[in-house]
């Protein structure tokens, strides 16, 4: 058998919009894992946000969250790797922002909470729902003199206009080490991303290429969104869901259904010939 690795994003591929995975998907991952391939989760999420989703997949290989940035060893809970924003140009953005009005999220690395540090609210649904349903993880600030640590990541996300708001103040100011993805999830919401460039979900597949010894040919990646170009460009075979962003179906190898008819569990039905 070719394939040894599976890489899988998370929102807009594996999950469906009330972020859940269906049925199918499960009994298809289930039936691969049971071939003996590798499934690894390569998320824009953070540690706590995905640990429930790879819990429920049993997933033993390292987690790879934030892009790639932080990668977690999955059975002993352990940080091997993080990849942070420069402290001084991540404090200047997070003010920047910040000083709009517009709700500003710092992400801090490692396992411990709590680990999202905030300023501004926002009445977006999305945004309530965070501040509500996270309160363990985040600490309010004044400014970016209470965040003591260099974080993995610097998000805006909610309404179009606020986020355009703060994509048109701070763009021009971007260093060239910094990657910038400004995206619509599944539900409509609209994200605003800072991360290192070195942060991708290409380096998180070469990461567990070496660690597994398995070769570049031999991985698939699945993904639907513009945070999962590198790692689709760089599997063996990269797939895109057919909801993916046009770009994604530009550069995927093969495309299979949409999130929502559980086109994970179909693309893997089919290249591994399995019923």
């Amino acid at each position: 058998m070719k394939y040894k690795l599976l890489a899988i994003d998370l929102d807009g591929t594996l999950l469906d919009k009330q972020e859940k995975v269906s049925k199918y998907n499960l009994e298809k991952l289930k039936q691969v894992k049971d071939l003996g391939i590798i499934i690894a989760i390569v998320t824009g999420r953070r540690y706590f946000s995905m640990l429930k989703v790879a819990q429920q997949l049993e997933i033993d290989a390292p987690y790879a969250c934030f892009n790639g940035g932080l990668i977690v060893d999955s059975k002993r809970s352990k940080l091997i790797k993080s990849i942070t924003l420069e402290k001084n140009y991540a404090d200047r953005l997070f003010d920047n922002i910040a000083n709009l009005g517009v709700p500003v999220f710092a992400y801090r690395g490692g396992l411990g909470k709590p680990n999202v540090y905030y300023k501004n609210e926002s009445l977006h649904p999305r945004i309530q729902m965070y501040l509500q349903g996270e309160k363990d993880e985040l600490v309010k600030v004044n400014d970016a003199t209470d965040i003591s640590f260099s974080p993995m990541c610097i998000k805006t996300f909610g309404f179009q206009e606020e986020v355009d708001k703060a994509y048109n103040f701070v763009i021009d100011s971007v260093p060239n080490e910094v990657q910038v993805l400004k995206t619509v999830g599944v539900n409509g919401t609209h994200y605003l991303e800072f991360y290192p460039k070195k942060a991708n979900k290409a380096f998180a597949l070469e990461y567990l290429s070496k660690l597994y010894n398995i070769p570049q040919s031999d991985i698939i990646a699945i993904g639907d969104n513009l945070n999962d170009k590198e790692m689709i460009e760089w599997a063996g075979l990269g797939i895109a869901v057919g909801n993916a962003h046009p770009d994604i179906v530009a550069i995927a190898d093969y495309v299979t259904e949409k999130a929502e008819d559980s086109g994970v569990g179909k693309a893997i039905a089919e290249i591994f010939n399995i019923r």
